[in-house]
């Protein structure tokens, strides 16, 4: 989905976690729509609310999401005009069980590799919901 005036989005380029090391991608690549931020800021307030109402132990809610696509590095390209490494779409980047979860103050996503095991556990680093204030692009990229 391209960025327009009328339908901004906000585009995060996040980093993978895994202890799996032969993964075939290295990042998720999402693009929040105003009604996927709105969203993410009403299950913020129902942690909030679970927290004061049930149980200060409540710290997440979780819920599936495959919004999000794999990609890889592309070092066979010269680095774009920022300096960054461009993305491919992998070869092997299927996944499943994609989730979105989201605590009082951020938000990330997990997901098993396609025909992966339970150990192969993916997870993209958290990102504040301060940062859903603006539609800046968070790239993680080095």
């Amino acid at each position: 989905m391209s960025q327009t005036t009328n339908n901004p989005t906000k585009k995060l380029i996040l980093s993978i976690n895994t202890s799996n090391d032969f993964l075939d991608f290295d990042y998720i690549v999402a693009e929040l729509t105003q009604a996927d931020i709105d969203k993410i800021r009403k299950l913020s307030e129902v942690v909030k609310t679970a927290k004061q109402s049930i149980d200060s132990a409540v710290y997440r809610i979780k819920m599936f999401d495959h919004s999000v696509t794999t990609m890889k590095m592309d070092y066979d390209a010269e680095p774009d005009e920022d300096g960054k490494q461009p993305l491919v779409e992998p070869e092997y980047g299927r996944i499943d069980c994609c989730s979105i979860s989201v605590s009082d103050d951020d938000f990330m996503w997990s997901f098993y590799p396609k025909h992966g095991d339970m150990s192969d556990l993916c997870e993209t680093s958290s990102v504040p919901l301060a940062e859903l204030d603006s539609f800046d692009a968070i790239d993680e990229r080095e």
